[in-house]
C-alpha cells in the first residue's frame, strides 16, 4: 500500500475544507486533479470521508439540552449539507477506486510471439510495429507492403507479404484473414494451425504456404514435409486432405475444388522471398531492417537508410581460393584456401536531414567468425563477397569509426550496433563473416 506523509499530497487540507463547508468550486476541481494523478489517493478520501461522517453523526446524537434552540437549527440544516458533500467526495472517490481496481485486475493479453524481422520497405496499416515488439493473443496485424516475420511462443516463424491481415489467435494458431502466410515449423511445434474463411490447415512437421483472397479462396502449397487440410463449410463435415512437398490445393466456398502439383518456380520464388528475411537471422531489435532484394549501387545516398540500419545478403557459401589475412575491432583472422564463407553487409546511410544515428541489435543463429569494420578491409574483399556487378564507394571513411558503437554478445551471435551521424560523413558499412565449413 502506497504510504503518504502527515500532508503530502495537500489532500487533507483540501478535504478539512470540504467538511468544514467553506471549500468553493476550484477546491473541488483540484481534489479531482490528485485523484487522476494518483490513484491511491482513492482509498485515503474514502477512509477520510468516513471517518469525517461517523464524527457528524456522534455529534448530530449529542444531548439536545445542550443547545440552543436556534443552533440546533442550524446545525440540523449543515449536517444535511455536509452528508450531501460528503456522499458526493464518497462516491467520486468510490468510482475512481473502482476504475483503479478493474484496470490493476484486467491485464493485457499474452504474447503469442515477437517480431523478429521486417524488410526495409515495409508499411504497416495503423499502428507501426519494430522488430522486438510483441504480437499479442488475438491481435491483429495488416502490413500493407513489404514482409515482416514472426516468431511464436512454440518455435513457429512465420512470415507474412503485403497486403496481408493476420490474427494472431496464439501461439498454436493464426487467422489468415487475407494475404499471403509463409511458415516454417519446427518439429516441437507439431499441430501448429493456419486458418483462413474456407480451410484448416494443420502442420505435420513442415514448411508451407497459405495464400488468401476474395476471389480465389484459399491455396495451400507444401514446401517440405506434410500438412492435413480440410475445407470449412456450413455443415462442419469435410473431408481431410494430406499434401506432401510439392503439392497444392485450393479452397473455395467451403469446397477442395482442386488439387495438383506447385510448380517448382512458384515454391522457389515464394520461399526466396521469404527465406530472405530469416536466413541464418534468429531475430533483430530496434532500428534493424533486411533488403527484401539486393542493390547493385552502395555508393553515398543510392540507398539511403534514415532511421534504421539496412543488413544485406551477401554471396552465401563462397569458398575461399587463396590465404587471407583479415584485421577488425574484434582480432584478426585468417581464411584458408578451401573456406567456405557466408557473409552479410551493414549498411546504414542517413540523408542529412535525418541527424540522429540507428540503434539496434542482430542475433544470428551461428557464432559470427569475423566483423570487417574498417574501410581498407572492406575494399579488400567487396570482390570475394559479391557478384562483380555491385558498385561500392572509394570514401576513405565508407567503414566505421571509432566512435561508432559496436559490441559482441558473449557467444558472438548477437551484435549489437550504434552508428553515430557525423559531419561530412553519412555512409557506414560493416562485413560479417561466418565460418560455414573448413578443410
Amino acid at each position: 500500500m502506497t504510504e503518504h506523509t502527515s500532508d503530502d499530497h495537500g489532500i487533507e487540507t483540501l478535504l478539512d475544507e470540504v467538511m468544514n463547508g467553506t471549500a468553493e468550486r476550484d477546491r473541488f476541481n483540484q481534489i479531482n486533479l490528485l485523484l487522476r494523478r494518483d490513484k491511491s489517493l482513492c482509498f485515503d478520501v474514502v477512509n477520510y470521508a468516513e471517518l469525517n461522517a461517523e464524527l457528524q453523526k456522534s455529534a448530530h446524537h449529542r444531548d439536545p439540552l445542550s443547545f440552543f434552540l436556534n443552533e440546533r437549527q442550524v446545525e440540523k440544516k449543515a449536517g444535511r449539507r455536509m452528508a450531501t458533500v460528503l456522499g458526493a467526495v464518497a462516491s467520486l472517490a468510490l468510482v475512481a477506486v473502482v476504475g483503479f481496481m478493474i484496470a490493476i485486475y484486467s491485464p493485457a493479453p499474452p504474447a503469442a510471439g515477437k517480431l523478429v524481422g521486417l524488410s526495409a520497405d515495409a508499411i504497416w496499416s495503423g499502428e507501426g510495429y519494430r522488430p522486438g515488439d510483441l504480437i499479442l493473443e488475438r491481435m491483429t496485424v495488416t502490413i500493407k507492403k513489404g514482409i515482416a516475420s514472426f516468431k511464436l511462443n512454440n518455435g513457429v516463424v512465420i512470415s507474412i507479404e503485403g497486403p496481408t491481415t493476420i490474427q494472431a489467435t496464439n501461439s498454436e494458431e493464426t487467422r489468415l484473414l487475407k494475404g499471403l502466410l509463409y511458415a516454417a515449423v519446427p518439429e516441437k511445434a507439431i499441430g501448429y494451425t493456419v486458418r483462413t474463411e474456407d480451410a484448416e490447415i494443420i502442420d505435420l512437421g513442415t514448411v508451407f504456404v497459405v495464400e488468401r483472397n476474395e476471389q480465389s479462396g484459399t491455396r495451400v502449397v507444401v514446401n517440405k514435409g506434410v500438412v492435413e487440410a480440410r475445407a470449412i463449410n456450413n455443415t462442419g463435415q469435410s473431408n481431410v486432405h494430406e499434401l506432401t512437398a510439392g503439392l497444392a490445393m485450393q479452397f473455395q466456398g467451403g469446397v477442395g475444388v482442386s488439387s495438383d502439383p506447385a510448380s517448382w518456380l512458384q515454391i522457389t520464388d515464394l520461399s526466396q522471398r521469404m527465406e530472405r528475411i530469416g536466413n541464418g537471422i534468429e531475430k533483430m531489435d530496434g532500428d534493424i531492417r533486411i533488403s527484401s532484394s539486393y542493390p547493385t549501387n552502395l555508393r553515398e545516398d543510392i540507398v539511403p537508410t534514415n532511421g534504421h540500419l539496412l543488413v544485406l545478403h551477401e554471396e552465401m557459401r563462397t569458398e575461399i581460393q587463396q590465404e587471407l589475412q583479415l584485421s577488425g575491432r574484434f582480432g584478426e583472422h585468417q581464411l584458408e584456401p578451401g573456406d567456405v564463407i557466408n557473409s552479410y553487409l551493414i549498411h546504414y546511410n542517413p540523408l542529412p536531414s535525418y541527424g540522429k544515428g540507428a540503434k539496434g541489435s542482430i542475433t544470428f543463429s551461428r557464432p559470427i567468425y569475423a566483423i570487417l569494420d574498417q574501410t581498407a578491409e572492406l575494399t579488400k574483399t567487396d570482390s570475394l563477397f559479391s557478384d562483380g556487378n555491385m558498385q561500392y564507394s572509394n570514401d576513405e571513411f565508407r567503414g566505421m569509426e571509432v566512435d561508432d558503437t559496436i559490441s559482441l554478445s558473449e557467444d558472438r551471435r548477437t551484435l549489437y550496433l550504434h552508428p553515430g551521424v557525423h559531419q561530412d560523413n553519412y555512409l557506414d558499412q560493416l562485413r560479417i563473416l561466418f565460418l560455414n565449413a573448413r578443410q
